[in-house]
This record gives structure tokens, sequence and C-alpha cells, in this order.
């Protein structure tokens, strides 16, 4: 993981992306050192603080940044001698696989002859979210999504695959991404569709289209993204992620919450249900996306 992340880093910046931390190598000209069976590296440091999405601007120019760093990476040569995961065309998988997950949480809650309050809630909301996940299955599951994957697996992106505010830093004016060990093979829009859901979701967005709207125009300003990646980044976004990542927390991981603060997160995803909807007719819309 660390020596990806040095050799991603190192064609970002053969690439003129410098918003990076700067790896410090041994006395030996190495890049980790061992210890018990541990590896260590080092970085220099980035004299800043973490981001706040508190503001449009702030959101707006880390867009930029994911932009460029896309952009740069494009061409990044994989060798034998790590290894990177490559995803591209198996999103709509990846995705089918979680739904698979949620499929096998309902059906086990179903057996169970005493259920909690959380596990009534978790039932219920199936028949909610359900359609979001259809939606997503339908954008990535046809021949447009494959010839797009195909084409951007040629031209070898890079994903952060972690691109939120822990991991942006600002410094005099300047921002850096840190964290390059999650780095993946995969389509732009993959880090894009994340970083948008995942600033929309926030109480004080709540999937507000125009916001969403001016994150793809200030992304296109810098690598513009074709009707094809419009249409499948609506897939990524509109995925019911909390509502699957909140049963692997409670029934896969058994988080050790109480059952008031499981039902509180999954009352909020409830609440967002009237405003995704909004969202959704409005996205389609203004991208004419028909299907």
């Amino acid at each position: 993981r660390a020596k990806k992340g040095f050799m991603v880093s190192k064609h970002l910046k053969n690439y003129g992306f410098n918003n990076l931390a700067e790896y410090v190598m041994t006395t030996n000209k190495c890049l980790f050192i061992r210890h018990k069976k541990a590896t260590y590296y080092l970085t220099k440091w980035i004299n800043g603080s973490e981001i706040s999405f508190n503001n449009k601007e702030s959101i707006l120019e880390c867009t930029k940044l994911l932009a460029d760093f896309h952009e740069s990476s494009k061409g990044f040569v994989l060798t034998d001698d790590f290894r990177i995961k490559k995803i591209y065309g198996r999103r709509e998988k990846q995705f089918s696989n979680r739904w698979d997950e949620i499929k096998n949480i309902i059906n086990q809650l179903r057996k169970k002859k005493n259920t909690s309050i959380f596990d009534k809630l978790y039932i219920e909301s199936y028949t909610i979210f359900k359609p979001y996940y259809q939606l997503t299955k339908k954008l990535l599951s046809n021949k447009e999504f494959a010839k797009l994957a195909k084409s951007m697996e040629q031209e070898a992106y890079v994903c952060h695959d972690s691109f939120y505010y822990q991991n942006i830093l600002l410094s005099d004016e300047t921002h850096f991404i840190i964290d390059m060990e999650s780095c993946t093979l995969d389509m732009p829009i993959s880090d894009l569709g994340h970083y948008i859901r995942r600033i929309l979701s926030r109480n004080k967005y709540m999937w507000d289209f125009d916001l969403c709207k001016q994150i793809i125009e200030y992304y296109s300003f810098v690598r513009e993204l074709s009707k094809e990646e419009i249409t499948a980044l609506f897939g990524i976004i509109v995925f019911p992620h909390k509502y699957w990542k909140l049963g692997k927390k409670k029934y896969i991981k058994q988080k050790d919450w109480s059952e008031q603060k499981y039902i509180k997160k999954m009352k909020k995803l409830l609440q967002q249900q009237e405003y995704i909807d909004i969202f959704i007719k409005q996205y389609k819309a203004y991208y004419n996306i028909s299907f």
C-alpha cells in the first residue's frame, strides 16, 4: 500500500501535480524501513489544516483539485512490483454485491422471532431504497457504460478513492491531498460521484441540485465530462450507500452503538428521502437523461 502511494505520487508529480506530501528517502536512498514486521516511511510535513465543507467556495475549490488530480493521473503505468486494485467497469458489480448484502440482512431479520425497533425500521426501509438501487443498476449495466469504462481503462486514470475533508489540507491558500494508500485504477467519476454524494447528504445541503450542478461545472472547467460520464455519474450518486453502510455496521461488523443511535441514524436517512426524490427529477431533467 505504501509503495502504491509512492508510485502514484511520483507519476502525478511527473505530470505537474505537486499538491501532495513529498516522500523522504532514507540515508541509504530507500523508501521504507522495516521494524518488527512493520514497514515505515516518512513524508515532509504540510503545515496546514483540515479542510472544512461549511461553505460552497471551499467545496468548489476542492472540486478543481480533484479534477487536476485526475487529469494528471492519466496514463498511469502499472508495473509488476506493486499491486493496485483495478475497478473501471466492475463498479456496477460492486453495487450489486452491496445490494445482495442488504437482501441477505433483510432475509435474516424476517426470520427473527423478536425484532427490535431498528430491525423493523431497516426492513420497512427496504422498499424505499430499492428504487434507488434499481436506478443505479439501469445506468451502470448497459452497453454505453461498458464502452465508457473500457475507454477510461485505456486512458489509465487513477482514483484517490477517499477524497474527502479528512484527506485534504489547506496551507497558505494551497490545497493538498494526503493518504495516497487507498488509490485505485478506476473511472474519475467514481471519485467525483462519492464526493458529491457525501456532500449532498450533509444536513446543510440536503440534496441541493444547484450545488451538484456547480460541482460538475467546476470539475468540467479542468477536465470536461462527457454526456456518458454525467449519466453514469448519476448512478453512482443515487446508490443508497448510507442505507447499506448502516446495515453493515449493525449486522455484519456489529459496531457497538446503542439502539437509540442506530434508530437516530436510520430516521435521518428516511428524512432525506423526499429531497433525494426531488434531486433525481431535477438531475434527469437538466441533463436530459432517459432510459
